[in-house]
């Protein structure tokens, strides 16, 4: 049986080094999984890149907020040219997986031979170094996927108060947007919460001194660590060093 396992482009290099260590790799994969089953790697940005084998038998998990399976796979081989999915919708068709492509998913029996017949024509076998800034095959782009997300309640007139202090300045990069693209540039910034609005367990009240307003840059850069939101005033102080006094 094959199975299509769905790779995000940062977990690329993972595969890549698991293949040229010949270590086994853990994954997610579709319940009907079993020991000795072929398993097939796709990556956004790049299309079909590896092949490897099911080497334990899958265990229970979770995965997001659903219940998953996750097993190791070994014996991964990297493709010698990566098979985009253009290639694959064109030669299965019918097969609804590359219009909506999951995160794992079943090879049905039908469709198994001639994705096999691709995979073989790819030449699987010793791993080919890929400049990743090069070598970029075509990808597609534009699949429709349905997201749940979580929102968190915001006081707008705690916001409008805050952004009305602000003046069009960042707190952190002290970039005057007000001065920019004649005034519109203010229109980017955005309310940061020195507690971390997310890691609340229950709502609670905030004071317009919990608020700081920042520009987008600014404001991921303080949210690089999800589980804790960095100090403003130390970010501050590494994009802004003190100026030094003149002998």
């Amino acid at each position: 049986m094959l199975h299509v396992l769905v790779s995000e482009n940062e977990l690329f290099s993972d595969i890549v080094r698991s293949a040229k260590r010949r270590k086994s790799i853990s994954w997610i994969v579709p319940k009907a999984a079993t020991v000795g089953d072929d398993v097939a790697f796709h990556v956004p940005d790049r299309g079909f890149v590896a092949r490897g084998r099911v080497a334990s038998a899958p265990e229970s998990t979770v995965f997001g907020r659903g219940p998953a399976y996750q097993a190791d796979i070994g014996g991964l081989r990297l493709l010698a040219s990566p098979v985009p999915l253009t290639r694959v919708i064109a030669a299965t068709p019918g097969w609804k997986w590359p219009t909506y492509p999951r995160s794992r998913a079943s090879v049905p029996k039908s469709v198994e031979p001639r994705l096999r017949r691709l995979f073989d024509s790819a030449r699987a076998g010793a791993v080919v170094g890929l400049d990743p800034l090069t070598d970029v095959p075509p990808a597609i782009e534009g699949v429709a996927r349905e997201t749940r997300v979580l929102v968190r309640g915001r006081n707008d007139r705690l916001r409008r108060v805050a952004l009305e202090r602000a003046r069009g300045i960042c707190t952190v990069c002290a970039i005057d947007f007000s001065t920019l693209l004649n005034g519109n540039a203010v229109r980017i910034l955005q309310v940061h919460h020195l507690r971390q609005l997310s890691l609340a367990k229950t709502p609670r009240t905030t004071q317009i001194g919990d608020l700081a307003v920042v520009c987008p840059n600014c404001h991921a850069m303080l949210h690089l660590d999800a589980k804790k939101t960095a100090d403003i005033n130390a970010l501050k102080a590494k994009l802004v060093p003190p100026r030094r006094r003149s002998a």
